[in-house]
């Protein structure tokens, strides 16, 4: 795990969150992954959240729906790809079979309010 200290807005802090807990989840179900890599940092006004996985990855393109049964993630990409919007940042899903997946969310850095 890489985190940057970064202090964000509460809605902001748990989309991250969330996403995080549903990338690992899809890694340690469905993957077989042996290693996963947490990044999280901010890169000028976003901030990046990276789960990179060696599992067995899958052709995105030929991936059943999300949401379908036999789709990669159920409902959980969907899940991830709306919270991405909701914040005006995208969610980008990078895999090839046999070599692992990516999951990158990057969303708008909104730094928590100061008291």
């Amino acid at each position: 795990v890489e985190a940057a200290a970064l202090s964000m807005a509460e809605h902001a802090e748990t989309a991250v969150y969330r996403t995080a807990q549903e990338a690992l989840q899809n890694a340690a179900k469905h993957a077989g992954a042996q290693s996963i890599r947490v990044r999280l940092y901010r890169q000028k006004d976003r901030a990046v959240l990276e789960i990179i996985d060696d599992g067995t990855g899958f052709d995105v393109a030929e991936a059943p729906a999300a949401g379908t049964p036999g789709g990669p993630t159920g409902f959980g990409l969907s899940g991830m790809r709306e919270r991405a919007e909701l914040l005006g940042g995208r969610l980008e899903l990078i895999s090839t079979p046999g070599r692992g997946t990516t999951v990158r969310l990057a969303i708008p850095y909104l730094p928590a309010a100061q008291v």
